[in-house]
């Protein structure tokens, strides 16, 4: 087995005498949300070299975001206990949400539960 880091082989052929080649990512490198195409050619004794192979590897992103809700008056203050007078206006705040790098919110379901 040969041990690399990802960004060994983003920047070049690598030639190797085993069958294995473990690939180490970095959280500051990871491989992209996506798919990914990797390519294989083997040589022969003689030289001989066989057709490419290749394997697409998908990259998901699986990790929950993290939902963070904030209530606030009318005039976007922060609700002491969250607590407010009857009959008033008031904001929910969203914005403390996120989602782990590189992935994005793109919607926010509200609901009212009683």
């Amino acid at each position: 087995m040969t041990d690399i880091k990802l960004e060994q082989i983003q920047s070049e052929k690598l030639i190797t005498e085993d069958t294995v080649l473990n690939i180490a990512v970095s959280n500051d490198n990871p491989l992209a949300i996506g798919s990914h195409t990797f390519e294989l050619m083997v040589v022969d004794d003689s030289g001989n070299e066989s057709l490419p192979a290749q394997v697409v590897v998908i990259v998901r992103d699986t990790a929950r975001p993290t939902a963070v809700v904030r209530a606030a008056d009318a005039d976007g203050r922060p609700l002491q206990g969250n607590t407010m007078e009857f009959g008033a206006n008031f904001m929910l705040n969203a914005k403390g949400s996120l989602d782990q790098p590189p992935g994005q919110i793109t919607r926010y379901v509200w609901s009212l539960l009683d």
